[in-house]
């Protein structure tokens, strides 16, 4: 069961900044989930929304700013917008790297950027958009690649498997108030059967968590890696 920490420590720091994944490790999370983008002269920065001033104290779109424009920019609590290399530099031998590719050109971009860093020992590429999936399978051979999906049912395999996909990420937030309750018996057979490991995503609430953590699943994502660590533990003291 790998811990994996959602815009790293975001609970607690701003959001895909390098001090929100520095908390994240230190707490002890297994991987740190973060979100790239390409700026307007094709840098990939790590960002969540194309929106500047969702995150940032900026305006306009990440896709039509450049680099050197976005790195004046507050992300929260000082920290600017980190580069992709950034991010790669600090943490790809400390922690695993589970990389949402958010805009066309990401792939290709993390393709360029792992060539220029010697070792990234543990890396999985996602994303919502099946084509950026499958640009990221043949880019990167080897590299497992998650399919995002906002439902959490049993019939994605079909689509999972097309695009490449090793990995199904069950994005239920508009699933309701308990939507860890879908992930049945049935729903976790399905997909190993498949060939397909299960990602859930992402949850917060201790009881719920510590359920979750204890389920025959590849992964979990979380704001706070903290408390997901304590479960994990207490969780296995008891088994």
């Amino acid at each position: 069961m790998r811990i994996i920490a959602h815009r790293g420590a975001s609970a607690y720091e701003p959001e895909n900044t390098l001090r929100s994944f520095e908390r994240a490790v230190a707490q002890g999370a297994d991987w740190i989930e973060l979100d790239v983008r390409l700026t307007a002269d094709g840098h990939p920065v790590v960002l969540h929304s194309s929106d500047l001033a969702a995150t940032t104290d900026g305006r306009g779109l990440v896709e039509e700013t450049s680099l050197a424009a976005l790195r004046l920019l507050d992300a929260g609590a000082g920290e600017r917008v980190p580069t992709l290399d950034e991010v790669l530099e600090h943490f790809a031998r400390r922690c695993g790297l589970y990389v949402e590719l958010k805009a066309p050109g990401a792939p290709y971009a993390l393709a360029l950027a792992l060539r220029r860093h010697s070792s990234v020992p543990a890396l999985v590429t996602c994303s919502f958009d099946t084509d950026l999936v499958r640009e990221a399978v043949a880019l990167l051979p080897g590299v497992p690649s998650a399919w995002l999906s906002g439902h959490t049912g049993i019939d994605l395999a079909p689509e999972a498997l097309q695009a490449g996909a090793s990995l199904v990420h069950l994005c239920w937030q508009s699933e309701g108030t308990r939507p860890d309750r879908l992930v049945t018996k049935e729903l976790l057979e399905h997909y190993p059967r498949a060939g397909l490991g299960v990602v859930l995503w992402h949850e917060e609430r201790p009881a719920v968590l510590a359920a979750l953590l204890r389920l025959p699943v590849w992964g979990v994502c979380t704001n706070t890696p903290d408390v997901a660590v304590r479960l994990r533990a207490v969780g296995r003291s008891d088994s």
